[in-house]
């Protein structure tokens, strides 16, 4: 996060010409009067850049609702015009506290391409390896704070709300917030917070208490964060709570004449007074539907019972028969009659987006093998073949997007924020070899234009901060004829999505990481470093949480009173992992699902068995 102005050390005072041997005892007292102004500056400014948790006033807290300028809107319009001056020069000066200790500011110019010329060190000797091991650090503080203020305030509610300080239950009453942060806790080795984390599952966790949960956000969110911790400690409590959790699912996929579950489900057998009645409409959101498998699949090799992951590919499986030659397919569909509505929307946005991403992960997590993950590859090159062909555009600057297709208008040039994950799931498929050759050089090359354009939408922000979506103006409602622009202004016809606020999202942080990984370029790191010092200096909460940003176009606009379970979940995971090494979670051992939770590769064939049911032979 950005920090004051370094002062400068006391060898690097110029010299005057002065004769010091006749104000000998007057240049002692400046000498000591200067350090001593340096001295509280540097206090006076740590404090409002860095206080320890709890330590700031309630008033200050709402800082933003008054008139005039206090001290920390100064300090942010100063960051804000760092940044804006870094951006028109090309350079970028990363006010560096967690690398810091005690030389110049580190300075860093684009060259071709943008591309950053690498990190150097700095006039204090800090190495490339010992600066990211610092930001990593600041990583794993921001973690731990606001681990502290959600267990202080809302511990077992679903969310902590950072500016009221307290609990609320989002997911019915299921302590989200736990399950889905248990496997951060354990990777960035805050083992006494998972500890505690443990210790409320073991007592407190129990199936949803009350009418109404969605089965999509249970599975990846609660299903997939029970899975990760057991893979990542061994600890057979967290298997036994998330078959708990999937077992209660089953009725549902058992009950529908398609295989397709809805949505909204009851998960407490006393509950359902008898009936199967689903909660909620007929129809499906791909989204929905479409991200079970993972979860499902490793359910399935964990417990020695195929029930699970047969339960998700026969979905895939009525898709493909209905629809063999389909590449993109429409967001809803009935689930009574398998077919899809008459509201034909294609996004790799909202609703859509997790089901594309699980073609790929699935076929990964059975290790290429065999004819159900050989499905899932074809799919999904399929479906990315027909994006290229319906969705992707380029503006004249060279900036490409991702649009969607909805019946009115048949294009729109609006990308979500939520599509930033493409870029980094296609420069994953590249790397694993989903395809290869001519195909493989295209899908590389759009997911680096893609990630720039991801990037582009927090540089070009006065806060550094994303927007839900930002629309890619021009004269044509096809194809771009000038010059694309990114804004995040509101949309008159999808007033409820485009409100220009900031939910602390992880999936370009998520594309960051993955092209990072795979291409070694030091560029997208310090997109990462430059996103996290925005998060710090406009998100953080005095008790250490982080708050969603009102709008971020205005640097004194203000923090919203949500923090959702994505940001210790995903965001401060996927900065953690693109701040360390490539040893952590390698690809060969683990692929991460939707809500980035690490599913481990358990070194076992997929095959199917005669009844073409899955089935598992240990290698």
């Amino acid at each position: 996060m950005p920090g004051p102005v370094r002062p400068p050390s006391a060898g690097s005072t110029q010299k005057t010409g002065r004769k010091v041997g006749t104000v000998k005892n007057e240049g002692k007292l400046v000498l000591m009067f200067v350090l001593l102004i340096v001295l509280v500056y540097s206090v006076i400014i740590r404090k409002h850049i860095y206080m320890p948790v709890g330590t700031e006033s309630d008033e200050d807290l709402h800082f933003h609702t008054k008139h005039g300028r206090t001290e920390k809107e100064t300090l942010r319009a100063e960051f804000h015009t760092h940044r804006m001056d870094a951006t028109a020069s090309g350079k970028h000066k990363l006010f560096d506290l967690a690398g810091w200790t005690g030389g110049q500011i580190e300075e860093h110019t684009e060259g071709n391409g943008g591309a950053v010329s690498g990190v150097q060190a700095t006039s204090s000797g800090i190495t490339d390896g010992a600066l990211w091991a610092k930001r990593r650090a600041a990583v794993v503080q921001a973690t731990k704070e606001t681990w502290a203020a959600y267990e202080k305030h809302a511990m077992g509610y679903d969310e902590l709300l950072p500016l009221t300080k307290l609990g609320k239950n989002s997911f019915s009453g299921v302590g989200a917030m736990v399950v889905d942060t248990l496997d951060t806790l354990w990777l960035m080795g805050l083992r006494d917070e998972f500890d505690r984390a443990r210790d409320w599952v073991s007592k407190s966790y129990g199936l949803p208490p009350t009418k109404k949960v969605s089965l999509f956000e249970t599975t990846i969110r609660i299903v997939g964060g029970f899975l990760a911790a057991f893979d990542l400690s061994g600890d057979q409590l967290f298997l036994d709570k998330a078959k708990e959790v999937v077992d209660a699912m089953m009725p549902y996929f058992e009950s529908s004449t398609t295989g397709i579950p809805p949505n909204n489900v009851v998960l407490r057998p006393s509950l359902r007074a008898g009936a199967m009645r689903p909660v909620g409409t007929s129809r499906a959101a791909l989204a929905e539907y479409g991200t079970l498998a993972l979860e499902f699949l490793a359910l399935s090799e964990r417990t020695n019972n195929a029930i699970y992951g047969q339960r998700a590919v026969d979905i895939l499986k009525l898709l493909h028969e209905r629809y063999p030659k389909q590449g993109m397919f429409p967001v809803w569909i009935s689930r009574t009659s398998g077919r899809f509505t008459n509201n034909q929307i294609l996004t790799v946005g909202a609703m859509g987006d997790s089901f594309y991403e699980y073609l790929l992960k699935v076929w990964l997590l059975l290790r290429k093998q065999g004819p159900d993950a050989e499905l899932h590859r074809n799919m999904w090159e399929r479906s990315m073949d027909d994006m290229f062909d319906r969705l992707l555009r380029t503006g004249l600057d060279g900036l490409m997007y991702v649009g969607l297709i909805s019946t009115r208008p048949p294009f729109t040039q609006k990308m979500d924020h939520l599509a930033c994950y493409l870029p980094g799931n296609l420069a994953l498929g590249v790397a694993e070899g989903a395809v290869s050759g001519a195909k493989a050089e295209k899908y590389m090359a759009a997911a680096r234009s893609l990630t720039t354009s991801c990037w582009h939408m927090y540089s070009q922000q006065p806060t550094g901060l994303s927007p839900e979506y930002v629309w890619f103006n021009s004269s044509s409602t096809d194809v771009p004829t000038k010059t694309a622009v990114l804004t995040a202004t509101k949309a008159v016809a999808h007033p409820k999505v485009g409100d220009p606020h900031n939910d602390l999202r992880p999936e370009a942080l998520e594309s960051l990481f993955y092209m990072w990984r795979i291409t070694g370029e030091q560029q997208y790191r310090e997109w990462g470093w430059t996103i996290f010092e925005s998060f710090q200096m406009y998100c953080r909460t005095p008790d250490g949480a982080f708050a969603g940003y009102k709008d971020v176009r205005n640097v004194t606009a203000g923090q919203t009173n949500r923090m959702e379970t994505f940001w210790t979940a995903e965001t401060l995971k996927y900065f953690w992992l693109l701040f360390g090494g490539k040893e952590d979670l390698p690809w060969t051992q683990w692929v991460l699902n939707t809500e980035a939770h690490p599913i481990r590769l358990t070194g076992l064939e997929r095959k199917l068995n005669a009844s073409n049911h899955v089935s598992d032979t240990q290698l």
